[in-house]
């Protein structure tokens, strides 16, 4: 794991990188100019081979003629905590707190506390089958990738008041999902440490084709025609209902060309004898939403036109049928 130093000063300031009051070695691997002063980077290595000994707290100095800063951060020896499933269309992205990266920069003023980067993934992968009277699952995989130590898979940073997190997304076909399905998805994360221990279950709805069921939706589905939405189709019809939980709603996020066709009925119930939701079409994205948790899509092209591509969101009911 590396730790780089960024600072910004003018003059070019003296730094000293220290760990648990020792100095320790560090070198200087670039400069970039800003608009007014320059940025210098330096950087140190923490082995991640032996992070028992790579534990403790280091700080990195930097002083000029104008004053004097500190940037801390505290590596502690220790397994990772769970991680928190949550899906950005359609992709499973794992949220883990106080995490370091193979490269971790420290600011002006930084005070972190971050455990060894995470090396290993385990997820526990349930397929649901939809059945009258609810749902059933199976477990048909547990999906373990290894990760490399140089980064093969690296995070995405963020800080927020409450900690400091890393994201790591994987795609269905990251986890050999297939499309038309649902499953119930566990996480494991492991370090040099130990393994954090399984995430909390999320029931994941995969990317669906139009003409097959959407059940339990809950995440933001892709929902697309069999055919390639930008390829010419004729003759071409399909119908999918739509559900979701109760004392929710389902939502349509579409493409202004879409919104317009003729071809695409919206039914607010669970089948064609269901009131037709009117459709608003004056933005470039447009939302039509149930008013209850059922939908009915259908789409009819009789002569020749292009295919659609669109998504699905399940959200918390209102009193009124929103359209936008």
């Amino acid at each position: 794991m590396i730790l780089k130093c960024q600072i910004t000063g003018h003059p070019e300031p003296y730094i000293t990188m220290m760990k648990s009051g020792t100095v320790i070695p560090f070198q200087f691997k670039y400069s970039m100019i800003g608009q007014k002063v320059k940025r210098y980077v330096y950087e140190t290595r923490v082995e991640n081979f032996n992070f028992q000994l790579g534990k403790g707290i280091y700080e990195c100095q930097a002083s000029n003629s104008f004053g004097r800063n500190i940037s801390r951060v505290e590596i502690v020896a220790k397994s990772p905590p769970k991680p928190k499933i949550i899906v950005k269309m359609n992709f499973i992205i794992l949220a883990i707190e106080n995490v370091s990266d193979s490269e971790n920069i420290l600011h002006a003023n930084d005070r972190k506390r971050l455990l060894p980067p995470i090396i290993e993934f385990l997820f526990s992968i349930e397929e649901v089958k939809i059945t009258k009277n609810g749902m059933s699952a199976k477990l048909i995989a547990e999906n373990k990738r290894s990760i490399l130590i140089n980064g093969a898979l690296k995070g995405i940073y963020d800080q927020q008041a409450n900690g400091i997190y890393f994201y790591y997304k994987f795609s269905q076909e990251d986890l050999n999902l297939k499309r038309n399905s649902v499953y119930n998805l566990k996480a494991n994360v492991r370090n040099y440490f130990g393994w954090s221990g399984f995430s909390d279950k999320y029931t994941y709805v995969s990317t669906h084709v139009c003409g097959n069921n959407v059940s339990l939706l809950r995440n933001e589905v892709e929902f697309f025609s069999p055919k390639e939405f930008n390829v010419l189709v004729r003759n071409y019809k399909c119908n999918s209902p739509v559900y979701t939980n109760p004392g929710h709603k389902i939502c349509i996020k579409m493409k202004f060309v879409d919104c317009k066709r003729k071809s695409i009925l919206i039914h607010d119930g669970d089948n064609t004898n269901a009131n037709i939701v009117e459709r608003n079409c004056t933005h470039p994205e447009s939302k039509v939403c149930s008013s209850s948790e059922n939908l009915y899509f259908k789409f009819d092209q009789p002569g020749t036109g292009f295919g659609f591509k669109m998504n699905l969101v399940a959200e918390i009911k209102n009193k009124k049928l929103n359209k936008l």
